[in-house]
């Protein structure tokens, strides 16, 4: 990843800073890990914003790993039968909605993020839904362009800049959204 704002500004180095994109785990868009110099975290991603809020309100509820491993607990039925937790309540398959009137740019992806900035730990959140942006792809699908927002640091001004696809398989597994969601609930040092 490349901003000029960060690098020259904030002395973020060029190679330091990073987008991992995982596979999407929903129809309506996927997570990434990002570390952008000054600040790390989770992102999500869609290819409209109304896919983006509604992955949003998905990942809100999703618990994260360490919920998820308690969750995996052993249950005994009436009958005695042991029944593992996450079998019990497993997630219902996601079906995508028919007769949207938007028709989304196929190179065009929105993002929202939150995480902590690693000069002091602080946690950022998104609560007031303004940690936004978007990048859009070339034809080629290993470079794009776009920006981001972070108006409690930088006001109004968006940060610009350039992605380049360096690895078909992602080096950092995102956090959970959610773990972002409630600031008593996330320790990140």
């Amino acid at each position: 990843m490349h901003c000029r704002l960060l690098q020259d500004g904030y002395r973020c180095e060029l190679g330091s800073m990073t987008l991992d994109i995982h596979a999407p785990t929903s129809t309506h868009g996927a997570l990434g890990a990002f570390n952008f110099g000054i600040i790390e975290g989770t992102m999500l991603l869609a290819t409209s914003e109304e896919s983006l809020e509604l992955l949003r309100e998905e990942e809100a509820v999703r618990p994260s790993d360490d919920e998820a491993e308690l969750a995996d607990v052993e249950h005994f039925t009436a009958s005695g039968k042991r029944r593992v937790a996450s079998q019990q309540a497993s997630m219902k398959p996601f079906k995508r909605r028919l007769g949207s009137n938007h028709v989304p740019a196929p190179s065009r992806f929105y993002l929202q993020w939150a995480g902590c900035e690693t000069g002091n730990a602080h946690l950022v959140l998104d609560d007031d839904h303004e940690r936004t942006g978007y990048f859009d792809l070339d034809k080629s699908g290993t470079t794009a362009r776009g920006q981001f927002h972070y108006r409690s640091f930088f006001g109004q001004e968006p940060l610009v800049f350039t992605l380049l696809k360096i690895a078909d398989k992602p080096r950092k597994k995102p956090d959970a959204w959610s773990s972002y969601c409630e600031e008593e609930r996330w320790i990140h040092w």
